[in-house]
């Protein structure tokens, strides 16, 4: 996120999540959309349990990749994109410059994620987002 905030459009947001999504955390998109619903986006989280990264997939299938990199260890990132200051989300301490953020990321960046889709809870988003859309566009349900 960034400081000062994005403009808003106001148009409504929906985050729909895996719970075991070990790639991009759930917590991590929470902690975002806290941030955004601070600032006055709407914001509406799912969570599906026992979801992994690719969860909506309609074929069937669990992968570890062992290589990919992920930055699920490193801390959430501030941007202060007028006085280009970068800041770690959990404490507010203020990275000395650029570099200084890029190197703690090449620290913390690890290997290894999962993806897999989990049928039940790919439709129960879809029904999720059927539902959104219908409340926030005003479009007919399906």
């Amino acid at each position: 996120w960034e400081i000062p905030p994005p403009p808003l459009t106001g148009a409504p947001l929906m985050l729909a999540l895996g719970e075991k999504d070990d790639y991009t955390p759930a917590q991590l998109c929470r902690n975002a959309a806290e941030i955004m619903q601070r600032d006055g986006q709407t914001v509406e989280v799912h969570v599906y349990p026992g979801a992994y990264h690719d969860f909506d997939n309609t074929r069937a299938y669990f992968k570890y990749f062992p290589g990919a990199t992920t930055a699920r260890d490193c801390p959430q990132t501030l941007i202060d994109v007028q006085h280009d200051a970068y800041y770690r989300l959990p404490d507010g301490e203020k990275y000395a410059n650029l570099q200084a953020m890029q190197a703690d990321y090449t620290r913390c960046t690890t290997r290894g994620v999962s993806t897999g889709a989990n049928l039940e809870q790919a439709k129960r988003a879809e029904a999720d987002v059927n539902a959104f859309l219908v409340k926030a566009m005003g479009l007919s349900p399906r």
